[in-house]
This record gives structure tokens, C-alpha cells and sequence, in this order.
């Protein structure tokens, strides 16, 4: 057993020469306890990680929030804009449709309202002759 401490302590770079068998025994014990020790790195490691990566990981989600509102005003205001074509197309249909089927459909109608139901004009101009004239 003692060969097996010496050659250890002298592989670790130990100087043996004038140590008794306590002395042995006690830095071939030291040499061991690194590796216990290893796991409370481990977890110190991780813990200081995992708090450096928090405020990046709360910016990530508040940025990414921020990025899905912007999206779904967008969404809204393209199903309000084919609802307000008139070509039969309501805010649920549109929303259904996705941000590019509703970009399609207002592209394909010029963003303008294609019938007024007043004079069935397509464009959505008033062509009613009397709609002008000042009230009596």
C-alpha cells in the first residue's frame, strides 16, 4: 500500500523524501480531494451561468413579446383593410386567411373598395347625379 501512496504522490508531483506514513497518508489524501470537491464546482459553475443568462434570457422573451404584438396589430389591420373592400370577405374570414392570403387579396382588389352599395359603381365611387346637389 505504501508504494501505491508514493508512487501516486510522486506521479502528482508530490515531494515524498522525509515524510512519515501520516504525512504520506494526509497528501495522498489532499490529492483525492479535489474530486469530491468537483461536484460543488459543478453546481457553482451552473449557478453562476444560469444567473448570467437570465437577463439575457428575459430580454430574449420581452423582445420576442414586443415582436408578436407588432404581428397581430399587423394581422388586424390587413383583415380590417379586406373587410373594408366590401367583396364579401369578413374580419374572422380574413384574419383566417394569414398576413400574406390578406396581402394577396388587397393587391388583387388595389386596396380599393370595388362596390358602393349605394350606385353598385365599382371602384366605390358615388355615381348617384343627385348625391352633390345641396339639400333643400
Amino acid at each position: 500500500m505504501r508504494e501505491l501512496i508514493l508512487n501516486a504522490l510522486k506521479d502528482a508531483g508530490v515531494e515524498t523524501e522525509g515524510l512519515d506514513e501520516s504525512q504520506l497518508l494526509a497528501a495522498y489524501n489532499k490529492l483525492n480531494a479535489p474530486a469530491e470537491s468537483n461536484e460543488n464546482i459543478g453546481a457553482l459553475v451552473a449557478e453562476a451561468v444560469n444567473s448570467a443568462v437570465k437577463p439575457l434570457s428575459d430580454k430574449v422573451e420581452s423582445l420576442q413579446a414586443a415582436i408578436n404584438s407588432e404581428a397581430e396589430e399587423e394581422k388586424i389591420k390587413l383583415a380590417e383593410q379586406v373587410e373594408g373592400l366590401n367583396i364579401g370577405i369578413n374580419k374572422d374570414a380574413a384574419l383566417a386567411m394569414g398576413v400574406d392570403g390578406m396581402k394577396s387579396v388587397i393587391n388583387a382588389n388595389g386596396g380599393e373598395v370595388r362596390f358602393n352599395a349605394n350606385t353598385g359603381d365599382a371602384g366605390g365611387r358615388n355615381s348617384d347625379p343627385l348625391a352633390d346637389m345641396p339639400a333643400l
